[in-house]
């Protein structure tokens, strides 16, 4: 939905061109260039060329594994909610912003403090203390008003959070997918520091860790990596999901892989509870992505379930 009104606004301005067009225009017209975001773009050429980090994620094992830049073409379409790829330093320039009502860093009005302030009324409860703007996230954090969004890509981390009472705000950009307790670490020790609060950041994170590791390793019980040949062989072939497309379960050296076009991964089985055996991705970026096996009408199908959302692959006889 963020990214529909993103488009609509943006089509609004700039009818003579496409959605995705207008957008990146509109944005970099009246937010980039009036802020001096002079690093950030939405153009994914432009990204190859400069000096960018290198995304990352786990595998199954819980170890880190670099992945390409390819794997994050998906936030393009998508852009309005969170697509833009920015540094630090232009991260700052818009918190400037945030924090001056309206005024950029050069002391020059790009936004009425009236129509920024209205970002900021809540419009949907998400926690006792937390709701949700337009873009933006308000939090009542041990009576101190703490305005922001973090992010998450398929191998990028990031937190974002500013005090308006308070004149000062924290930026964090990760290059690593897992790295949501990091990030909360961080957070924590910085408003510990602001605020002279107790220090409970760093034995926090230490015993997230523990429980995280604990967690993997139960998990891995449940896995086998290299399924016999006999159980995998039998979901060898071509599926299609009339929206989704096409993916592919081919033999390779050491087992079965997944290859839907824009990613790869070697498949493992995953036993649940009940005895039912599900196809699951051992690699990134979709690690412990679970597809369930039936066979219907004498045609195989691989089923995916997210969230509230059922995609069922067909391979046809």
């Amino acid at each position: 939905m963020v990214s529909a009104g993103g488009y609509i606004a943006a089509h609004n301005v700039n009818k003579e061109v496409g959605l995705g067009a207008a957008y990146d225009s509109v944005m970099q017209s009246c937010v980039f260039d009036p802020i001096n975001m002079t690093k950030t773009t939405f153009d994914f050429n432009k990204v190859r060329q400069c000096d960018h980090a290198i995304p990352h994620s786990i595998d199954l094992n819980h170890a880190c594994i670099p992945m390409s830049l390819n794997d994050e073409q998906c936030t393009e379409s998508l852009r309005p909610a969170g697509g833009a790829w920015s540094n630090v330093l232009d991260l700052a320039h818009y918190m400037i912003v945030e924090l001056n009502n309206g005024i950029n860093a050069y002391g020059k009005r790009i936004i009425s403090q009236k129509n920024l302030l209205k970002r900021r009324e809540p419009q949907t409860k998400i926690a006792d203390k937390m709701s949700y703007g337009l873009g933006l996230m308000m939090e009542d954090d041990h009576g101190v008003l703490s305005v922001g969004h973090g992010g998450a890509t398929m191998g990028f981390i990031t937190a974002m959070f500013f005090l308006p009472e308070h004149n000062t705000g924290l930026v964090i950009l990760t290059n690593y997918r897992n790295a949501s307790l990091f990030a909360g670490a961080v957070s924590r020790k910085f408003m510990e520091l602001l605020f002279d609060g107790k220090l409970l950041a760093q034995e926090t994170v230490k015993n997230n860790l523990e429980q995280q590791s604990k967690a993997f390793a139960k998990n891995l019980e449940t896995i086998v990596f290299e399924p016999e040949t006999a159980w995998s062989k039998q979901f060898v072939g071509t599926y299609v999901h009339p929206t989704l497309g096409q993916i592919v379960v081919r033999e390779i050296a050491g087992g079965v892989e997944l290859d839907a076009g824009t990613f790869k991964s070697k498949i493992g089985q995953r036993k649940e509870t009940d005895g039912t055996l599900k196809l699951i991705l051992t690699q990134p970026p979709f690690t412990g992505l679970e597809f369930l096996p039936q066979e219907i009408n004498g045609s195989m199908h691989l089923t995916l379930e997210m969230g509230q959302h059922k995609y069922v692959f067909e391979r046809p006889n």
